[in-house]
């Protein structure tokens, strides 16, 4: 089950948030109504998910605020017009980030395009992201 599957590459993959930064998780979730699966990792100020939408079959990275100890219900602004939450290569690209991204998936089949992407999600992180990997409160405040 592809589902399954996800869980399972996402934790191998983002487990350095756990082992090497101060992430609490993963925490599972599956958003039937949505038909996403998640795989979150939350730090004080920050929380980073991993989403596997199940009709579309397509992976994406998120990073949103952690306000008062809970993740945002906001989606992407707060009633204020902040930014809360967003994918990881849009905010790198906001931030002037214009390596090339991912690598090419088009020609894999759905579980090696499941863990390439994964991949390049958690070497965003590592190369670009480090203020998200520290967990500062500060990762929204130019966004």
């Amino acid at each position: 089950m592809l589902t399954q599957k996800f869980f399972e590459l996402a934790e191998g993959t983002f487990r350095f948030l756990v082992d090497e930064h101060q992430f609490r998780g993963p925490t599972r979730e599956i958003d039937e109504k949505a038909s996403l699966a998640k795989v979150k990792y939350a730090g004080k100020y920050l929380l980073i998910e991993c989403l596997f939408d199940r009709r579309e079959l397509h992976v994406d990275c998120k990073v949103s605020r952690v306000i008062d100890g809970r993740e945002t219900k906001d989606y992407a602004v707060d009633p204020y017009g902040h930014l809360v939450r967003t994918d990881l290569p849009n905010l790198f690209r906001k931030r002037g980030i214009r390596d090339r991204l991912f690598r090419d998936v088009a020609s894999l089949e759905v579980e090696q395009r499941i863990q390439v992407t994964l991949e390049d999600f958690a070497q965003m992180l590592r190369k670009h992201g480090r203020d998200i990997l520290n967990d500062s409160p500060t990762v929204f405040a130019s966004a």
